[in-house]
Parts: structure tokens; C-alpha cells; sequence
């Protein structure tokens, strides 16, 4: 029972404070008044004596009003600056994302090259290879010839030798 006690009066107090001041109301004369919570009219009674301590000293209000245009101008400004400040860095972020992807891709592809340029490194090599030991086989073919040559030269100078 206490806990229901609690929970009403907790909805109570929340449905109480939920409403939004200043309100007009009317009394039972007919008279209009207006109702606002202690903070509301504690910034209107300050408000009230900022306006009376101006016109003391003999400026308007409309000055100070002027000077907040000013303030908000001048922040408006600033604010401007900083989208567009913030719209650059935007970009700015696209293009080295863009940078970076195409930097990969040169590199994926210089990878690439390279292991084709080790390949066509091999190939050549091992043609190199083969080119030298055709080269030899040749050499030895050429000094049997030489010699089988010089060989028949000396037959037949022996055999002339011997002949006559």
C-alpha cells in the first residue's frame, strides 16, 4: 500500500512540475494575471533593473540590443567560418582516402611488375644457360674439326712422304 501511496504521489509531482509557465490566467473578478515560477520572475525583475540602471545613465536599450546583433553577427559569422572550415577538412579527407586507394593500387601493381621482372629474370638466365653450354658444345666440335683436320694434313704428308 505504501509503494502505491509513493508511485501516486511520485506521478503527482511530475504532472505538476510538467507544466509550461508563464500562464495567463483569469480570477474570479475577471481580472487577467500572469503566473510564473520564481526563476521566471527573478530574470524579469534583474531585466527590469538592467533597463532602469541604463536609462540612468542615460543610454538606450536599443544600444545594448544593437551590441547583441553585433555579438550574434559576429558569432554568426564565426560559425559560418567554421562550416566552411569544416567542409574543406571534409574534402580534404575524401583526397587522401583517394590518395591512399590510388597509392595501393600503384603499389599492388609495382608488386606486380616486379614479380614479373624476376620472372623474365629467370627465363633469361636459364637461356643464358642453355646459350653456354650450346657455345661449349660448339667449341668442342670446332677443335675435333681443327684437329681432325690438322690430323689429315699430317696423313697426307706422310703418305706423300712415303710415297716418293
Amino acid at each position: 500500500m505504501k509503494n502505491i501511496l509513493l508511485i501516486l504521489s511520485l506521478m503527482m509531482s511530475i504532472f505538476t512540475f510538467s507544466q509550461s509557465y508563464p500562464i495567463l490566467e483569469t480570477d474570479s473578478t475577471g481580472k487577467k494575471y500572469v503566473v510564473f515560477t520564481y526563476e521566471q520572475a527573478q530574470k524579469i525583475d534583474n531585466s527590469f533593473e538592467l533597463i532602469s540602471l541604463l536609462e540612468k545613465a542615460g543610454s538606450e536599450c536599443d544600444s545594448t540590443v544593437l551590441s547583441y546583433i553585433k555579438v550574434v553577427d559576429k558569432l554568426e559569422n564565426q560559425v559560418n567560418n567554421l562550416e566552411t572550415n569544416i567542409i574543406l577538412h571534409k574534402g580534404q579527407i575524401k583526397d587522401k582516402d583517394n590518395q591512399i586507394s590510388n597509392l595501393t593500387e600503384r603499389l599492388k601493381n609495382s608488386e606486380n611488375d616486379t614479380r614479373l621482372c624476376q620472372d623474365q629474370i629467370k627465363t633469361r638466365d636459364n637461356q643464358i644457360e642453355l646459350l653456354k653450354e650450346e657455345v661449349s658444345t660448339l667449341k668442342t666440335k670446332r677443335n675435333i674439326a681443327y684437329g681432325a683436320g690438322a690430323l689429315g694434313i699430317i696423313i697426307g704428308v706422310l703418305v706423300i712422304i712415303f710415297i716418293q
